[in-house]
């Protein structure tokens, strides 16, 4: 790393131990981790300017074991687990399951003898923390919902949800599953594989438009295009479909949907629809 690289590093380093404190995390550690985080960028500070270096300061404070790292982790997005957990697992059940497996691998090794098995170590700062735990949540229901199909029939709904309101929007979710996960399934597999490829990409394993762009050879605004006319082929195949095949309105449709995911803008809406029909891509 250049000289003014590391003039930055330390720099940082200094507003953000005044910021959020002593997180357990030395200069020398900061500077190699990031170290390694731009080892193989041409253009190094280009590359440091895009990271989110705040988050990154705070997971290392929790992978260091830091009290007050985990502490401040949990009072900025404890209470955004718990949502997401909730929004992306069809059943109560699931939901704890998944925030409970999350909470306890997030700051630990899953592997004794491997310490980079702790979930957190796979943060580099590539965008913002936020987004990175919405991906994680994600994939940990995608897991989990895979694990109990292999198993065999998973428990009925009325054996895993809590009674009152949730009870009768989980069931809600379900019943929508149930009517339009073959429909969209048909339709991204309708995709070509290099759509199918960009979907996962982007929407299950959470890479970025920067890093699937320079992997591909295009620019950034040309992955932005590609992923667009990919959601509307997906989304005009599945309305005329619904149409035909369901007998429902556009308004039907949107109902439905909302039943899986209220309150969430379109893209929100079709990443979860991704994850809770979990598509074979």
């Amino acid at each position: 790393m250049t000289d003014p690289c590391r003039a930055r590093i330390e720099a940082t380093w200094q507003v953000l131990r005044q910021q959020d404190g002593d997180l357990g995390v030395p200069l020398d550690h900061f500077m190699g981790r990031l170290d390694a985080v731009l080892a193989d960028q041409a253009d190094r500070a280009q590359a440091l300017d895009a990271l989110v270096l705040p988050d990154l300061y705070l997971v290392l404070g929790c992978l260091a074991g830091s009290d007050r790292a985990i502490r401040l982790f949990l009072e900025r997005f404890g209470a955004y687990l718990t949502r997401l957990c909730q929004r992306y697992a069809p059943t109560g059940a699931i939901a704890e399951d998944v925030e409970a497996q999350l909470l306890a691998t997030l700051f630990t090794a899953r592997h004794a003898d491997d310490p980079t098995s702790a979930r957190l170590f796979a943060y580099r700062g590539a965008g913002t923390l936020q987004g990175w735990l919405r991906v994680t949540a994600r994939r940990l229901v995608i897991d989990l919902l895979r694990r109990q199909r292999a198993e065999g029939e998973p428990p009925r709904l009325d054996q895993l949800a809590t009674p009152g309101p949730r009870q009768d929007a989980q069931i809600e979710r379900s019943q929508a599953a149930a009517l339009l996960r073959p429909v969209f399934l048909e339709c991204v597999a309708e995709l070509s594989e290099a759509e199918r490829a960009l979907l996962r990409r982007y929407y299950r394993d959470g890479d970025v438009l920067r890093e699937i762009g320079a992997d591909l050879g295009i620019d950034t605004s040309s992955v932005f295009r590609r992923l667009g006319t990919a959601r509307e082929k997906i989304w005009k195949r599945f309305q005329r479909r619904a149409r035909t095949e369901l007998g429902l309105t556009e308004g039907d449709l949107r109902s439905l949907l909302g039943s899986l995911a209220a309150g969430l803008d379109l893209d929100e809406l079709f990443a979860s629809a991704l994850v809770f029909f979990d598509p074979v891509f």
